[in-house]
């Protein structure tokens, strides 16, 4: 399978790993708010939830899959934009929106887990074809 098959399959699945992510934060938030009485988290949270859907996340499924497909000898490496990712968001924004910002990794955590078992699944055909 070429390179651009490859991506083109990888970009798909970030998009289908964004979704995922989205659906599931956007489903607790909503049960969750329906639930418990909220307070509103303010405008620069907001902006991170915005930004880190739509430009972080999706960056950092890029280099991991980059990483998957190009690094054979380092099995775990691909792992580490993603975990680099999440120290950060912990670091900032876990002592100021504690409950949201574990939400946040939750739901991208599980989004990434879907994406990486799907990678791995095209990978290993793929690599199953040129054998």
């Amino acid at each position: 399978m070429s390179i651009v098959k490859k991506y083109l399959l990888s970009i798909g699945l970030i998009i289908i790993a964004v979704l995922i992510a989205v659906t599931i934060h956007d489903s607790i938030s909503v049960w969750y708010k329906k639930q418990y009485e909220t307070s509103k988290a303010g405008l620069s949270w907001g902006i991170f939830v915005h930004y880190s859907f739509l430009y972080i996340y999706p960056l950092v499924l890029l280099i991991s899959s980059f990483l998957v497909f190009n690094l054979k000898k380092r099995k775990y490496f691909y792992v580490l934009p993603f975990a680099v990712f999440l120290i950060i968001l912990f670091a900032f924004y876990l002592s100021m929106h504690p409950y949201r910002t574990l939400l946040l990794g939750f739901s991208m955590s599980l989004g990434y887990v879907v994406y990486l078992t799907c990678l791995f699944f095209i990978n290993k055909k793929m690599l199953n074809r040129e054998n």
